[in-house]
């Protein structure tokens, strides 16, 4: 019968047939380290079901054949929402925080939005943390970035240790953060050289 199949139908068969042969925790482990393989290296969620990809799994570990989109979201959520809970706890034993704000626009016509904290932990050691990043839609006009960005804020429980920020000197990312909600407003020497 196997004559009459696609070899896409060939393929899905035979790969099925290997399937049984790794156990559940291996596929869990293996899954694991090409989800951090595709956070830390800023590869696309279905980079292990490109064919290149998954002839190299099959050469090194038969019956394997990586994470789907689905199982990738799914963990990148688990790990987002872990790591917002760890930031909003570590933020909770510092007292002042000093921010920078950035919007830019990249060769394709998008804009992004990066918000940084800057402070000192409780051994007195200088840290920066990232605290929001995302690509942001729409017009950009300085009361929709104010929003996002006291909601960000807000988020982590921090409005009342923010004692700065800095940001450009672009006229929608001042007047988003120029009023006295983030603290004192500092333009960036570094735009203002360049």
């Amino acid at each position: 019968m196997h004559q009459y199949l696609f070899p896409s139908q060939l393929q899905q068969r035979n790969s099925k047939k290997f399937t049984s042969t790794i156990a559940l925790l291996d596929k869990r482990r293996f899954d694991a380290a090409a989800i951090e393989f595709i956070v830390d290296d800023g590869h696309a969620l279905g980079i292990f079901r490109r064919s290149g990809m998954q002839k190299f799994l099959a050469t090194i570990i038969p019956g394997y054949h990586g994470p789907s989109r689905k199982t990738v979201r799914k963990h990148l959520d688990k790990l987002y929402q872990h790591h917002r809970t760890s930031l909003r706890d570590s933020m909770k034993k510092i007292p002042f925080i000093a921010l920078t704000i950035d919007l830019w626009l990249n060769s394709r016509r998008t804009h992004f939005l990066a918000i940084a904290a800057h402070y000192y932990d409780e051994r007195m050691k200088h840290s920066s943390t990232v605290i929001s990043f995302r690509r942001f839609h729409g017009r950009h006009l300085s009361y929709r970035l104010n929003s996002f960005i006291i909601k960000e804020i807000e988020k982590l429980n921090i409005q009342t240790k923010i004692v700065a920020v800095t940001t450009d000197s672009g006229s929608d990312i001042k007047g988003a953060t120029s009023s006295n909600q983030l603290g004192t407003w500092y333009s960036c020497d570094t735009h203002n050289i360049n």
